[in-house]
């Protein structure tokens, strides 16, 4: 959880960020603010309803960090995620603005990721109303990915 909070706190202050385009797969490399380490980001933006979330997989000096879902306008209670025909995967945490989802469901997810066409996301807030659900585009993803 660390390592996730700790890139999304680099992520959400990103000038790149706010020049990633909506429902494109893009590659963002910036560094830590204590090291002269990069954290890099394959990510997507994409908005549903009145919610804009950032989603990526990162990686950074101490290796990958889970598959995280972001928002600076919502609290997230739930996160699902189903790529194509695939068994839907639960986040396995959320918090204010962020859900995650451990080493192993983010293999699994990336591994769908690469061979996917689209994903299905579903969030909601802690008391139940849905926020986000929506499908988000995978085309691209492979490409932006193997900048790593």
């Amino acid at each position: 959880m660390r390592a996730a909070c700790l890139a999304c706190a680099v992520l959400v202050h990103c000038p790149a960020l706010q020049a990633t385009p909506l429902d494109s797969w893009e590659y963002h490399c910036v560094a830590e603010d204590d090291s002269d380490s990069e954290v890099c980001t394959t990510e997507l933006r994409s908005r549903d309803k009145d919610t804009e979330a950032i989603f990526y997989f990162a990686r950074g000096p101490k290796g990958p960090v889970p598959f995280v879902a972001i928002s600076e306008e919502a609290a997230f209670g739930a996160l699902q995620v189903q790529v194509d025909d695939e068994e839907p995967l639960q986040a396995d945490s959320c918090e204010d603005g962020i859900c995650y989802f451990e080493a192993d469901k983010s293999r699994q997810l990336l591994r769908q990721f690469q061979s996917g066409r689209s994903a299905h996301i579903v969030i909601d807030a802690p008391d139940g109303r849905n926020l986000f659900d929506a499908d988000i585009t995978l085309m691209g993803f492979s490409a932006a990915y193997k900048l790593y």
